[in-house]
């Protein structure tokens, strides 16, 4: 849950978190397949936004 906001709308902090889980899993070759968020109004899914 996005507790800063109580919303699915991924912050700055969620980005850089999946940034950074991205480029470490890259070195020893694990894909991240989704990232989710979820929240009091719905959830967000950065592979379905285009967002990973």
């Amino acid at each position: 849950m996005h507790f800063s906001l109580m919303t699915a709308t991924p912050g700055e902090t969620d980005l850089k978190i999946i940034k950074k889980v991205k480029d470490s899993n890259a070195l020893i070759e694990i894909s991240v397949l989704n990232h989710i968020i979820v929240a009091r109004d719905g959830n967000f899914l950065f592979a379905d936004e285009g967002s990973l």
